[in-house]
């Protein structure tokens, strides 16, 4: 994995967690918020890329996009080979 712009990195030993944070209902509730996103937005993702035609895939793209929510702001580009990419579809260059 490579970062494309600057990054930080936040690190948290698990046990950490599980000792000090567990019985913390503001951080409970904030990585419920996070994994039930990425839950959500992962599964929408691999429904569509794998049982949708070229032609659904990309209009899904498209309509993700001009939503201007934050999972369709992350995946927005320009480059025709990353949206290919996005959609699991080959280009012929």
């Amino acid at each position: 994995m490579e970062a494309v712009q600057q990054t930080t990195l936040l690190f948290i030993p698990k046990q950490k967690v599980g000792s000090d944070q567990m019985d913390n209902h503001s951080f409970k509730d904030l990585m419920q918020k996070h994994l039930s996103y990425k839950l959500l937005t992962y599964t929408s993702a691999s429904r569509t890329n794998l049982l949708g035609a070229v032609e659904e895939r990309l209009a899904s793209y498209l309509l993700t996009i001009q939503l201007q929510r934050e999972f369709g702001k992350k995946i927005q580009t320009p480059y025709i080979p990353d949206i290919a990419s996005l959609n699991e579809t080959p280009i012929a260059i």
